[in-house]
């Protein structure tokens, strides 16, 4: 499985494998790739965490003060909630793409050149598939809404079929298209599997991410049973509720654990797929010649 400290990736790996050498790496390059996490991802995720913390307590405040959704004089209001929360979707939007590009550039850098990759080779991976891994996220949420309009299984099919196109378009150096086709062909008469697999990830992704909400839950409990002068829009609620938001952002961080599994997951199907059609047809042949 391992080759010294350099961990290998392209084998085939069952379930626990999987789940026990995604922490491994996690573990053993955490250092590294936190550093890039903490100088490309971490502004962005402040800047999503304050804007959040806004959105949050002007809405809390609306509805605290018994605003009337109904009243045309709350146009201004409604307008900058449409404004916050695009804004949310879009930072969130790009926060989730640098992720993925650090974590599967940091990856390549990591097979071609072995553990500790310095944050400058992290970088130019980055540069080099950032563009190209927003576009395939864009067409990836566009597909995924429009196929879930027709009820809500095409929607869930193709969310698994494509969830290996980031790692092939990186891995294989491909395009947005060949890149889905390669997703769809990886999971082919794996489906069941492959729901299986990333909802184990899922899990532990969310067990951590509730930690991270901890501030948050905290919050809200205290703005519904604290004092009647703790007002939400109060400017020492209003740091607080940025504070935690920002706090809740940093559990994006770990979205890192889901493309790792899926890195290794993607070498475990082509090893399963590719590297077994492959040894099929040598001892094909072979039979064949005797």
């Amino acid at each position: 499985m391992q080759n010294g400290d350099t961990i290998k990736f392209n084998e085939y790996r069952n379930l626990g494998d999987l789940m026990n050498i995604t922490m491994t790496f996690s573990r053993q390059e955490m250092a590294p790739l936190f550093k890039a996490f903490l100088i490309l991802a971490m502004p962005l995720l402040i800047l999503m965490g304050i804007i959040l913390g806004i959105f949050q307590t002007e809405n809390l405040s609306f509805t605290m003060g018994g605003g009337d959704i109904t009243n045309p004089n709350n146009l201004e209001y409604f307008q900058n909630m449409i404004i916050q929360y695009g804004l949310i979707i879009i930072i969130y939007y790009l926060s989730a793409s640098v992720i993925s590009s650090i974590t599967l550039g940091y990856i390549v850098e990591y097979i071609n050149n072995g553990p500790k990759v310095p944050f400058e080779n992290v970088l130019s991976q980055v540069k080099i598939f950032l563009s190209r891994i927003l576009a395939l996220n864009l067409v990836y949420y566009l597909i995924i809404m429009i196929a879930s309009l027709f009820f809500l299984i095409p929607g869930i099919f193709l969310a698994i079929s494509l969830i290996l196109s980031p790692v092939v378009l990186v891995l294989e150096d491909t395009g947005i298209g060949e890149s889905m086709k390669r997703s769809i062909y990886f999971t082919k008469g794996y489906w069941w599997r492959t729901l299986g697999y990333m909802l184990v990830i899922g899990i532990v992704y969310t067990i951590i991410s509730m930690v991270f909400s901890i501030p948050g839950m905290i919050l809200g409990i205290f703005f519904a049973i604290g004092p009647g002068e703790a007002s939400p829009d109060s400017p020492l609620m209003l740091m607080l509720t940025i504070i935690s938001s920002i706090i809740s952002t940093f559990s994006y961080l770990f979205s890192a654990l889901l493309i790792i599994f899926s890195a290794f997951y993607y070498h475990s199907q082509y090893e399963l797929k590719e590297a077994g059609n492959l040894m099929k047809s040598i001892d094909e042949v072979t039979g064949e010649n005797l």
